[in-house]
């Protein structure tokens, strides 16, 4: 079990683990779950082994003995397997659910192993998985070289790049963060205006707030804070297909030619690297099948958002007019989509 405060590198490492040759090697059968505030019940997350462990979508009629059949197909397909499991992103503290989940799953070969990322010590005891690994934060040097790996600086910027990273506290999400802002900024002027910005100074009941996730919010265009803000109807944790999300800020108007015949697909693709660039998204497990190249917003950064929607944070009198009205009306459609994305696909 891996522990820590979000942004800390449970995921990355556990993800390193994943693909260990060493790991790949030893077991018969790798699974990797994110783990997502929609999947509140044990079915759900069934569901999400099974279709890890056969590498296609499984079908789920919802009914009670269909639940059933499911668990039985997961034992079977586990039967006789020293298998690997990763539940990566453990919130839910209901320990029954928990019991009935871990009687699924006792059907491997000896040897089997469930890895879990968590950052509660309720869940924690509440899983009661054992040994548990307490993960701290980067040193100075590890979050410098972190951030010059991102970032990029030129000679001249070194002192400035240092001074912000040390604001940062060892924290490698913010760290990360912030290393891909400063990519983008290439003067001396730049440089010195987000470190002098008033964002680095937590204020009232933002103290949770990382202040370097302000900082590149406030440094966004903004076409891009509305295709940002738009993703609040994601649940926590959820998987995010690129093309899709694409497609549904076209379908809202958020991306606009730039008048030299270039295609909206093609705009948007550059929207979402940019997002992607400033850690604003990650890139997900990239298991087989149906988890191939699929993109997850980190937890603190989705909190991060609900706040700014939350709390109508603009920082320009354009987004507040467009921005405000589409986040707070695709917020509340978001609670009668039973936490599921609507496809505008059609």
């Amino acid at each position: 079990m891996g522990m820590g405060m979000g942004g800390i590198g449970k995921t990355t490492l556990a993800r390193l683990v994943f693909h260990d040759e060493r790991i790949i090697a030893h077991f018969d059968l790798r699974m990797w779950v994110s783990v997502t505030e929609a999947d509140s019940n044990v079915p759900s997350l069934v569901i999400k082994i099974l279709e890890s462990a056969v590498g296609a979508y499984v079908y789920h009629p919802s009914s009670s003995s269909s639940d059933l059949v499911l668990q039985t197909q997961l034992q079977e397909k586990l039967h006789g397997k020293r298998y690997l499991l990763v539940l990566d992103g453990v919130r839910n503290e209901e320990r029954y659910k928990w019991n009935r989940l871990k009687a699924c799953l006792k059907c491997g070969a000896m040897g089997s192993r469930i890895l879990v990322t968590i950052c509660s010590d309720t869940v924690a005891s509440i899983m009661g998985m054992l040994p548990r690994h307490d993960l701290g934060r980067l040193s100075e040097e590890q979050s410098w070289s972190l951030f010059q790996k991102l970032a990029k600086p030129l000679p001249d910027f070194l002192s400035i790049g240092k001074e912000m990273v040390d604001r940062c506290g060892g924290d490698a999400l913010a760290v990360k963060t912030l290393g891909g802002l400063m990519f983008t900024k290439t003067t001396k002027e730049e440089w010195e205006s987000v470190r002098s910005s008033d964002f680095w100074k937590p204020q009232g009941n933002d103290r949770e707030i990382l202040p370097a996730l302000k900082v590149s919010y406030d440094h966004l265009t903004s076409s891009l804070k509305q295709c940002f803000l738009y993703c609040a109807v994601f649940p926590k944790g959820c998987e995010i297909d690129k093309n899709k999300l694409i497609k549904q800020w076209i379908a809202h108007g958020f991306i606009h030619s730039d008048g030299k015949n270039e295609l909206l697909e093609e705009g948007g693709k550059c929207y979402f690297n940019d997002l992607l660039q400033r850690s604003l998204f990650q890139v997900k497990m990239e298991g087989n099948g149906i988890d191939a190249k699929l993109y997850k917003m980190h937890d603190r950064v989705h909190d991060f958002l609900r706040y700014l929607v939350g709390n109508e944070y603009f920082t320009d009198e354009a987004s507040i007019e467009i921005d405000c009205r589409e986040a707070r009306h695709l917020v509340l459609r978001n609670h009668k989509w039973a936490g599921e994305p609507k496809n505008l696909d059609a």
